[in-house]
């Protein structure tokens, strides 16, 4: 291969990974969890759609400076969907986190 051919796919990765972050996740098997299952998860259309949501707010989050947190709320996954989703019931849990952690909310940038 020719230098400039490896010099412009070197370039042409470097841009693609700029215009289109990603995010290398380990999923880490809870204990009681079968195998079988947490194996599946990748091909889960449910489970992708809520992993892309969480990265996205991830990736926002560093660009504005908010935190995106996991609870450990266990809930049928089409209600912690739609709870993910409700502006309403995140403007509560970071309100209460505020409180927990001791800052008061005129204190935040929000």
């Amino acid at each position: 291969m020719s230098k400039k051919l490896e010099r412009f796919e070197t370039l042409r990765d470097e841009m693609e990974r700029v215009i289109k972050p990603f995010v290398k996740l380990k999923i880490y098997k809870p204990e009681g969890v079968n195998p079988q299952d947490h194996a599946r998860l990748p091909g889960d259309p449910d489970f992708r759609k809520r992993l892309e949501r969480l990265v996205s707010l991830y990736i926002r989050g560093k660009k504005e400076g908010f935190f995106a947190a996991i609870l450990p709320i266990k809930l049928p996954s089409e209600v912690a969907s739609r709870l993910e989703e409700d502006e309403s019931f995140i403007k509560e849990v970071n309100r209460l986190a505020k409180e927990v952690a001791g800052r008061d909310e005129l204190d935040s940038p929000d």
